[in-house]
């Protein structure tokens, strides 16, 4: 995961409110599916907020050459590339160019959000709405850091955006993904446990060191996007043992 820049934490919070009008709206139009998305971005900028809090002050100034005070401010490369405020109004290529040169959360994040918004707007046409969420799945990705496995929270997300793309604007076979049965596969490749191994320890939970209880509060986020894809999925596998995780997704806590 790419460490938040303290620099940034007024994006932040701007997010984290953009995040909150967002989940309203969801839940006075009935959008339940997009109510737990946004909840799970919802989590990510609170998360990156404290971690800003909670790093020391030395930290938080760190990289800062030693002769600042007696030196005339300077441009740095970050400083060229500061977004504005309103992303939204950003053509995608812009934006595509931003999310390939940034390395910092709350600008990958900004992205995310706003192509998402634009996926999302049925005004505009299908393919363009396509591109729109290629390029949020892309700077949700990049957050996962080169090389890292990524966090669950970010795993969930491209689990829950390539399933509302198959829903709202059709799978793509050759694209995998946007594909069902690619989603499906790589569901079942993130999860570490089989369903049967996940009851016996949810039966038990109370008993559980907290490890394992995250570990079980992981499986039911990354499987949180299963009943908007199984429908889009052919008998056999992947979909049988995703149809397990379903019933098992029930009793997990």
């Amino acid at each position: 995961m790419l460490w938040p820049d303290p620099a940034q934490c007024h994006r932040l919070a701007e997010i984290r409110d953009n995040l909150l009008a967002r989940i309203g709206e969801a839940e006075r139009e009935g959008w339940l599916g997009e109510v737990e998305g946004l909840k799970v971005s919802l989590a990510g900028a609170e998360d990156k907020l404290a971690q800003i809090d909670q790093r020391p002050a030395t930290n938080r100034r760190r990289s800062r050459h030693p002769h600042d005070q007696e030196r005339q401010p300077v441009s740095t490369f970050s400083d060229q590339r500061e977004p504005e405020r309103d992303l939204s109004t950003w053509p995608i290529e812009r934006l595509q160019t931003l999310t390939a040169d940034a390395h910092d959360w709350s600008q990958l994040e900004s992205v995310r959000i706003v192509a998402q918004q634009h996926a999302s707007d049925s005004s505009q046409p299908r393919e363009m709405r396509r591109h729109w969420a290629e390029l949020s799945l892309l700077a949700n990705r990049r957050m996962l850091g080169d090389g890292a496995e990524g966090s669950a929270r970010e795993l969930q997300q491209d689990f829950m955006l390539r399933t509302w793309v198959i829903e709202h604007l059709g799978p793509a076979d050759e694209n995998s993904d946007w594909s069902p049965e690619a989603l499906g596969a790589d569901t079942l490749a993130a999860l570490a446990m089989s369903p049967s191994e996940a009851v016996i320890l949810a039966t038990k939970w109370r008993e559980l060191p907290i490890e394992q209880i995250r570990e079980l509060r992981r499986h039911k986020n990354l499987t949180a996007h299963l009943e908007g894809l199984i429908g889009h999925l052919q008998p056999g596998p992947p979909r049988d043992p995703l149809l397990s995780w379903i019933e098992t997704r029930q009793l997990l806590h």
